[in-house]
């Protein structure tokens, strides 16, 4: 099954910036390795470790926005809250599913386009120090990761549902 994107907005702390923004970059958990060479054996390899590296999505808008440019440079703690939300249509019944990616973190330092008479300048963002992601499609939860309190769901699995029941939360 595949699905075609129709459309896509942004929501950055309740506010639609869906007329403004040109890219989006979804950012999925990517699992992490160590390079291993298992005692001393004659074979490199990697060792797959029980955490997802860092989440940076990324987009980019038409213009600039000051309401976004006030948001930079915020205090250790301080998060924002960044929805993605895509129109899927599949491509073999035709039904239309939402597809949304839920960040929490702060914006990093803007990548500026050049600017020239008569010709779009555009801002991009990248959105680091993320502590809470979420990915839905339709009403499936896919993924969700957070650092407090831990969750790692991840391809519908709770990973650390034993960890967390055994720590009573």
């Amino acid at each position: 099954m595949r699905y075609m994107l129709r459309g896509f907005t942004l929501w950055v702390n309740g506010q639609d910036y869906g007329y403004e923004i040109e890219t989006g970059e979804c950012v999925m958990p990517d699992q992490q390795f160590i390079e291993t060479d298992y005692g001393g054996t004659v074979l490199q390899s990697e060792a797959p470790l029980f955490k997802v590296g860092r989440l940076n999505p990324k987009f980019k808008l038409v213009g600039n926005n000051p309401a976004l440019a006030k948001l930079l440079v915020r205090k250790p703690g301080q998060v924002d809250s960044f929805t993605f939300r895509g129109a899927l249509v599949d491509e073999i019944d035709g039904a239309v599913r939402a597809s949304v990616f839920h960040y929490e973190g702060q914006l990093g330092m803007p990548e500026n386009d050049s600017w020239s008479p008569a010709e779009k300048a555009g801002v991009g963002y990248t959105i680091k120090a993320v502590r809470y992601m979420r990915h839905e499609l339709g009403d499936e939860l896919i993924h969700e990761i957070g650092l407090i309190p831990r969750k790692l769901v991840v391809n519908r699995v709770d990973l650390l549902s034993d960890y967390n029941q055994a720590l009573g939360r």
